[in-house]
C-alpha cells in the first residue's frame, strides 16, 4: 500500500521561486454578478516562496483577503502568448 500510495505522490517541485502561475477560480469567493460569467483563472500571480513539493505561496493582490498558500492542483503555469500579454488592471 505504501508504494502504490508514494507512487503518485511528486518527487520534484513543479514550479520555481519567481515563475509566474495562474490561479484557478474554483474555491476563491470573489464579487461576480454571476457564477458564469466570472474568470476560471486569475493571476497571473509570482511564486515568492516554494513551501513544499505541492505547496506555494502566492503574491496576491492587496484587497484580497484570503490567505496566499495554494495546492499546485490550483496552479498552471503561465506562459507569455499573442492572446495573453502583460495584463491591465
Amino acid at each position: 500500500m505504501n508504494n502504490a500510495a508514494n507512487s503518485k505522490s511528486p518527487t520534484a517541485n513543479m514550479f520555481k521561486h519567481r515563475q509566474k502561475v495562474w490561479l484557478k477560480a474554483k474555491n476563491l469567493a470573489l464579487l461576480y454578478g454571476s457564477v458564469k460569467l466570472a474568470p476560471r483563472q486569475h493571476g497571473p500571480f509570482a511564486i515568492p516562496q516554494v513551501m513544499s513539493l505541492v505547496t506555494y505561496k502566492l503574491t496576491l493582490p492587496h484587497l484580497w483577503t484570503i490567505h496566499p498558500m495554494f495546492h499546485t492542483s490550483l496552479l498552471t503555469l503561465y506562459s507569455k502568448t499573442i492572446e495573453h500579454r502583460e495584463n491591465y488592471s
